[in-house]
């Protein structure tokens, strides 16, 4: 019997989670889809099982990870139903623009609660069960990607708390690959540039980002899969910057 691999995708009721969803499904991965509305992720499921090749096998989490004590339980939920995991997409996130004398405390707080704090626990969980998983006959090492940004090198007026919080999962990538030993773990930074998703609208106009400079949730995703499925040697423990009509550039 031949044991499928299993993914677990944060923020995946929409955008890059959704499509990274998708794609893997249509690979036979099985699904764990984490996100803040119930809803959005049957509406994943749905999309998902149309390009599966047999029936999809999936859980839905729905949870706010901005409480960070939730990523444990994230972890227990998907080892309890699936017994392994085989890939970690950090993919949840929030942002908002706001001057540099305008930043707060709070905003501090809930940034780097969803977009930092929360990958950290959920590596730091996922590390403890691929110490002692047994790999897939046949299939690549646990591995993590990580979902950056464009604004940890290159911010746009108002995001530096955004891409502060980003900059922290390039350096979780690198610290992966430093400490992984006999695990195998690989890891990933992807760092897009604009993407066309529900995240770039509530920050930005239309006009101040026009629909023509913005990737498709789906570019995105082709590249995370790449590293998921081991197609990607060379951008292991580096990032992988994505800028629409810009060919990919790994440093």
């Amino acid at each position: 019997m031949t044991i499928a691999p299993v993914a677990l995708i944060t923020g995946a009721g929409s955008g890059i989670g959704r499509a990274t969803a998708i794609r893997l499904a249509s690979h036979g991965w099985r699904l764990a889809l984490v996100g803040r509305r119930e809803e959005a992720l049957q509406e994943t499921i749905r999309l998902a099982a149309s390009s599966a090749p047999g029936d999809l096998d999936f859980m839905l989490i729905p949870v706010d990870l901005s409480d960070v004590g939730a990523a444990e339980g994230v972890i227990d939920a998907t080892l309890s139903q699936f017994k392994r995991l085989d890939a970690l997409i950090n993919n949840a996130g929030m942002g908002e623009r706001v001057p540099i004398d305008a930043t707060t405390p709070d905003l501090l707080d809930r940034t780097f609660a969803l977009n930092t704090f929360a990958p950290a626990m959920l590596i730091a969980g996922a590390w403890k069960a691929w110490k002692r998983q047994r790999p897939l006959r046949g299939a690549p090492s646990p591995c993590v990607v990580n979902v950056s940004s464009m604004s940890t090198i290159d911010p746009f007026p108002g995001l530096m708390v955004y891409g502060g919080s980003k900059a922290a999962l390039e350096s979780f990538t690198r610290s992966i690959m430093n400490e992984r030993g006999a695990t195998g773990v690989r890891a990933f930074s992807i760092a897009p540039g604009a993407v066309e998703t529900p995240l770039l609208r509530r920050v930005f106009s239309r006009k101040e980002a026009p629909p023509s400079i913005a990737l498709e949730p789906d570019d995105v995703a082709v590249e995370i899969v790449a590293c998921v499925l081991g197609d990607r040697p060379r951008s292991e423990g580096r990032v992988t910057m994505l800028v629409k009509g810009r060919p990919r550039r790994v440093v």
